[in-house]
């Protein structure tokens, strides 16, 4: 469920200002039609400065958070959590996750648990996370 909310924002987000297919240029008068039938014209120059405003200045950011996403609902979140101990976390921290070998996978499309000589399944025997043990 959250992989697809996470690819749903990612395909938001890649998505341009507007439609390529509702936009029509003849000599120097751009034309973009809207859902609603309407056909705006524009300058070639005016147009370029419209859609240049959606362009932002280097170091500036254009992303709001609103709702669960934003500063405030996260801080609010977080003081109201309950405190865990240190050894918990610790041992979380140490417990593998189920995902990383998916993620390796999906992204250097190599099985990172695929025996090299059989092509069998390997599994997890335990994690070093001591650098005096390794």
């Amino acid at each position: 469920m959250e992989e697809n909310r996470t690819r749903f924002v990612a395909r938001y987000i890649e998505r341009g200002p507007l439609s390529l297919e509702k936009l029509r240029i003849h000599d120097d008068l751009v034309s973009y039609s809207t859902n609603e039938g309407a056909t705006h014209e524009f300058d070639a120059f005016e147009f370029l400065a419209l859609i240049s405003c959606h362009i932002p200045k280097p170091y500036e950011s254009l992303t709001r958070y609103y709702g669960w996403y934003s500063c405030r609902a996260r801080g609010e979140r977080a003081k109201y959590a309950p405190v865990q101990d240190c050894a918990a976390t610790e041992e979380q921290k140490t417990k593998p996750s189920v995902s990383w070998a998916a993620c390796i996978k999906r992204i250097f499309e190599i099985d990172p648990l695929e025996c090299p000589r059989c092509r069998g399944q390997m599994r997890i025997a335990a994690f070093l996370t001591d650098p005096k043990n390794c």
